[in-house]
């Protein structure tokens, strides 16, 4: 368990049977999480695992979410949704670093482009 703040994307990691690491992230907010709020903790997830801020490398990342998801942000959290996340890496990553009219730095957009953990919802 990693705690409530500066987590870096992941509040508990499962180290399963078979050597997958999991990522659980949890979520409560007083109403349903936006695309937005997703974006913005995949960027995150994706930022420090660029970075190597994290030990380990995710195989699979799970949200828990209260009271839950918007249905066009469950629609990011499948593993089908890469596609999606490409379309708009670049932006909820540069938004998360604060980079605004600035260019992303190309290896990790490279990186962004090509990262996807089996990512679900519960």
């Amino acid at each position: 368990y990693y705690g409530k703040t500066r987590d870096r994307g992941r509040d508990i990691v499962v180290r399963h049977s078979d050597g997958t690491i999991e990522f659980i992230q949890c979520k409560r907010y007083t109403s349903p999480l936006t695309t937005d709020d997703v974006l913005a903790e995949l960027a995150k997830l994706c930022v420090n695992t660029h970075d190597g801020r994290l030990p380990e490398t995710p195989q699979r990342v799970t949200f828990y979410c209260v009271p839950d998801f918007q249905s066009d942000a469950q629609d990011l959290l499948t593993p089908q949704s890469q596609t999606r996340w490409r379309a708009l890496a670049k932006t909820a990553i540069k938004k998360h670093l604060k980079l605004s009219n600035r260019k992303l730095s190309p290896d990790l957009l490279e990186f962004a482009l090509n990262w996807w953990p089996l990512i679900d919802r519960k």
